[in-house]
């Protein structure tokens, strides 16, 4: 892969561990093992600070690498040692001609066939945490295209390891330091384990561990853990690849692809940071058109409707438009067209038009659809291209996210018709992402708003252990629904961050409203948290519609017993409700408005619903139920309609964390199969709460 290409991939690979529960030790190997590959050095070491304030080492490219820096602690002199205690670089140092500075690690690092070394800190705001080891066995200085670079990737990996939090004292940044530090004490006793059994080196067996975590996308620390406590075999490790990616189906050899050729290195971050929010697209559209050779490339982003696109920034033709005042977007509607099929399979499609080809990338952020990267070469296009605008893509998903935090443009352009007041107070209401796919589970949500706005939000947060969802509707419609479901959800949000259970969230959430509603308003909800490592779900239902559950095909309303809307009595009761999920499973929750029409031909079987899309990927799913009730009202909803969507694969600790277990997501069939009308009358059935109303 070419140089360009491979840095860009480690960024994103690198910037896809900014989320909770990722492994910081095999981050710190993949930071260790692409400094060799991208730049012009032959080891890479990595070591980070300890609590006690001493530094230790981390991560190595090699065994010879790894005991030349314990060499480099144990004898208290060395370039590492160096940059982290100043915090500054320490960058072109040839080794015949330092002894005086360091001369025991000199000495020791000539022998093990190194003539140059180089250092970089690993800092975030003036906090230093460690230094980044990079050596060469030619004399000679490094070029500074690839010091930028290296300092880059440390960048990005002090800020992965420090979990992109705000570090606001010692305590966040010792604790997250100790739990890298514990980490690998456990992967350097199953490496030795592993070497032992297996009669392998120890680079060898720690490849062999990398390999297996990585087949089998397990985290590292984990695959340790059992090969130290017995429960995996370390003798049945062995050395191996990952498998290499599906060609792209095309007839013939593809003939060389011409590049631009670069003279330097210039990370997209870089770019990104130097742009003004709004220009920041258009800037790495350009600079991914040079890197990848294309003749043009352009972002489609996806309109809040979901229905199409716009084609947001045109590499080179945006900015002109803008500067001359004629800034008008084209609008590219999705239904069969390769941007639909991008996003549906979130891969890259190719399509060959005369003697150009065009690829379509989904620009997504875990399995969140933000739009389409469109290019257009003009030789076809192998693999490797194919891999790369996929890692482009990737990466401009984050430029999206990171950029639009500070405008209004990307929001303004998504819409399609001018917001009123409560539109745009139920917009700020919900969650950014309105998918999120992770190991043991895929979420997706939609929400329909009604003509006259109702109350309908929905809500959702993952941290280490658990999946947190809610789903709430208020009475009413407008303003007043809208300043209702700021209410609730503001006391929900309040509460989940103090960590509080679900049955205390839904009591304070009650106390809100009695303290700050009318009499005569109240909101239902429906509250759920998903342990990660068992599937257990505990649920509080406050007068909500009951959730269904799909297991093995068939379609159930879950008969959980209903508490009092929030707002209906004082010291009114919730109590939690369990469930465990096993692989497989859907859950699916909806309010009202896809259960109370006003015509009994408008009506939609829910249940049925569910089952007919049971081989959909949920940000399908909710699409269709979207375009299902539009179909049935006319496009006239007399109440909010909404729908979250939960498939369910299990985890890690249960032994069911295999991708190959999760559901292999199809085209949806046109047999709609068991309508599950008794179950799904169950659900819309009269509301039944266990305490009298007020």
């Amino acid at each position: 892969m070419p140089r360009e290409a491979l840095l860009a991939r480690t960024l994103v690979e690198l910037a896809d561990t900014l989320v909770d529960d990722f492994d910081v030790v095999e981050l710190l190997f993949l930071l260790t093992d692409r400094c060799v590959d991208v730049l012009d050095v032959t080891a890479a070491g990595l070591m980070l600070v300890a609590p006690d304030g001493a530094l230790r080492v981390m991560a190595s490219s090699s065994e010879t690498m790894r005991l030349l820096e314990l060499f480099e602690l144990q004898s208290e002199q060395g370039p590492c040692l160096d940059c982290y205690r100043s915090g500054e670089p320490v960058v072109n140092q040839d080794l015949a001609t330092v002894n005086g500075r360091w001369p025991q690690f000199a000495a020791e690092a000539l022998a093990a066939g190194f003539h140059s070394v180089h250092a970089l800190p690993m800092r975030l705001r003036g906090t230093v945490i460690g230094a980044l080891n990079l050596f060469r066995v030619d004399p000679g200085a490094m070029g500074p295209a690839d010091i930028a670079a290296a300092q880059s990737l440390a960048d990005i990996a002090t800020i992965a390891v420090l979990h992109h939090r705000v570090v606001r004292d010692s305590q966040v940044v010792n604790e997250q330091l100790q739990h890298a530090l514990n980490s690998r004490i456990v992967i350097e006793q199953a490496t030795g384990i592993v070497a032992e059994r297996a009669s392998l080196s120890v680079d060898e067996a720690f490849l062999a561990l990398r390999s297996h975590a990585r087949h089998h996308r397990v985290r590292l620390v984990d695959l340790a853990q059992g090969v130290i406590a017995g429960t995996h075999a370390a003798g049945s490790l062995s050395v191996a690849t990952a498998p290499a990616p599906p060609p792209v189906a095309q007839a013939g050899p593809a003939p060389p692809r011409a590049r631009v050729p670069q003279a330097t290195v210039l990370p997209v971050l870089d770019l990104v940071q130097a742009a003004a929010p709004v220009d920041a697209v258009e800037v790495v559209a350009r600079r991914f058109a040079t890197m990848l050779g294309a003749e043009h490339v352009s972002f489609l982003i996806a309109d809040l409707g979901g229905d199409s696109l716009i084609r947001f920034a045109p590499a080179g033709g945006l900015g002109q438009r803008r500067a001359a005042g004629e800034e008008t977007l084209q609008t590219v509607a999705l239904a069969g067209t390769p941007y639909q099929r991008a996003l549906v399979s979130q891969q890259v499609q190719v399509v060959a038009e005369d003697d150009r080809y065009r690829l379509y990338a989904p620009v997504a952020d875990r399995g969140d659809a933000l739009g389409v990267l469109e290019l257009v070469v003009g030789q076809r296009p192998d693999d490797a291209l194919v891999e790369e605008v996929a890692s482009a893509a990737h990466a401009l998903a984050y430029v999206v996210i990171a950029s639009r935090r500070h405008t209004d443009l990307f929001e303004s352009v998504q819409r399609s018709a001018p917001f009123n007041l409560a539109a745009e107070i139920q917009r700020r209401l919900l969650p950014s992402a309105f998918t999120c796919e992770a190991e043991q589970f895929t979420f997706a949500g939609w929400l329909e708003p009604a003509s006259h706005v109702g109350g309908d939000t929905f809500d959702y947060s993952v941290d280490r252990d658990a999946l947190h969802v809610s789903m709430t509707d208020a009475m009413g419609h407008g303003v007043d629904a809208a300043l209702l479901a700021t209410l609730v959800l503001g006391s929900l949000r309040n509460s989940r961050r103090a960590e509080v259970g679900l049955a205390e969230q839904a009591r304070l959430a009650n106390e809100a409203m009695l303290a700050h509603a009318n009499e005569d308003q109240f909101v239902t909800g429906l509250l759920l948290r998903a342990e990660l490592g068992s599937g257990r779900v505990t649920m509080v239902n406050a007068g909500h519609p009951r959730p269904y559950l799909m297991r093995t095909g068939q379609v159930e309303c879950l008969p959980l017993d209903a508490y009092l809307p929030f707002g209906i009595v004082p010291e009114a009761v919730y109590r939690e409700q369990e469930l465990h999920l096993e692989p497989g499973d859907r859950l699916v929750v909806v309010t009202d408005g896809l259960l109370e029409r006003t015509h009994a031909a408008a009506h939609l079987d829910v249940a049925a619903a569910v089952a007919r899309t049971a081989s959909l990927h949920p940000r399908e799913v909710v699409h269709v139920f979207k375009a299902s009730v539009l179909a049935a009202t006319q496009a006239d909803l007399a109440d909010d309609a909404s729908v979250l969507c939960i498939d369910w694969h299990g985890s890690r600790a249960r032994g069911v964390g295999d991708p190959s277990a999760r559901p292999t997501w199809r085209p949806l069939a046109r047999e709609p199969g068991a309508s599950g009308r008794e179950r799904g009358a169950a659900c819309r059935s009269e509301k039944e709460y266990d305490q009298p109303s007020r």
